[in-house]
């Protein structure tokens, strides 16, 4: 049966990096269930890695490509969503950069057919977990990460999917915390894994853009603190871009009190957002 679309986000990514990616979403035990993979190609050029995976074996199911400007991670996917039907039941937001265990989407539509469409599920972290935590028994956490994510079709519509505020970091945390003020749980499952090792990764280029969406988060959701915190670390970090940041939060739409009071936005961890798993 067809349950799942799954969206893929590009930016530059090497040939390598999107094979291992495709091979693993070719592989999982639970193929059948996939109705179509989604591409929007937001790099500079377009890459040409899809059709050489393509040629180079047979894809388990359908597959849609685009190409166009870099508008950003949550903006991305709310476009493929729009190319999800009604009658598909859930949508796989997955990162290029990581490689699935074959076992992992069939644990991630299990625990959603035993929870409700009213969740998030995000598949568990390899090698080095997110240091955010969750309940050891039931996989519950305050947020659910992108990077590999189930979101029930039904639950995407009623949320609107991501912020496009948000260009790049702290979007899943946002669409977490939005689905709680709704009444839904977000889960960590831990027989869902998900291969992302980014500790070789320069953070220079990204620490900006983390901080910017940090505050952008911190101030839709209440924490004035916070927003002096990463307004600090923009400035620190580059000075250039502080206008621009202070100029978009002028612009955004603050959550009600009620949602506050029910979901308590953590901002007392740094860019955890939640307890630490480690303390």
């Amino acid at each position: 049966m067809k349950r799942v679309n799954v969206g893929l986000v590009l930016y530059n990514n090497s040939q390598e990096e999107i094979f291992q990616c495709l091979n693993s979403l070719n592989r999982q035990t639970s193929v059948k269930s996939i109705n179509k993979l989604l591409i929007k190609d937001n790099s500079i050029s377009p890459l040409e890695h899809i059709d050489h995976w393509i040629a180079a074996q047979t894809a388990n199911f359908e597959i849609q490509q685009w190409h166009g400007s870099n508008n950003g991670f949550g903006a991305a996917h709310n476009f493929l969503f729009q190319h999800t039907p009604e009658t598909i039941e859930a949508y796989l937001c997955l990162n290029p950069d990581g490689v699935m265990h074959p076992n992992c989407l069939k644990a991630l539509l299990e625990k959603m057919d035993q929870t409700g469409p009213n969740n998030l599920f995000e598949a568990r972290q390899e090698p080095v977990m997110h240091p955010k935590f969750y309940h050891p028994d039931s996989g519950v956490t305050d947020w659910c990460s992108g990077a590999c994510l189930l979101i029930p079709s039904p639950l995407y519509r009623t949320t609107q999917g991501f912020d496009e505020t948000f260009f790049l970091y702290c979007e899943d945390v946002d669409l977490s915390w939005r689905v709680r003020a709704q009444g839904g749980r977000c889960f960590s499952i831990s027989e869902a894994r998900f291969l992302h090792y980014t500790l070789d990764r320069k953070q220079s280029s990204s620490d900006v853009e983390i901080w910017k969406s940090a505050a952008i988060l911190a101030h839709k959701w209440g924490s004035k603190k916070f927003v002096k915190q990463a307004l600090d670390r923009v400035k620190s970090l580059d000075r250039s871009k502080l206008n621009s940041v202070q100029e978009t939060l002028k612009k955004i739409e603050q959550v009600p009190w009620g949602s506050l009071k029910t979901v308590k936005p953590h901002f007392n961890s740094g860019l955890v957002f939640s307890d630490a798993l480690w303390n």
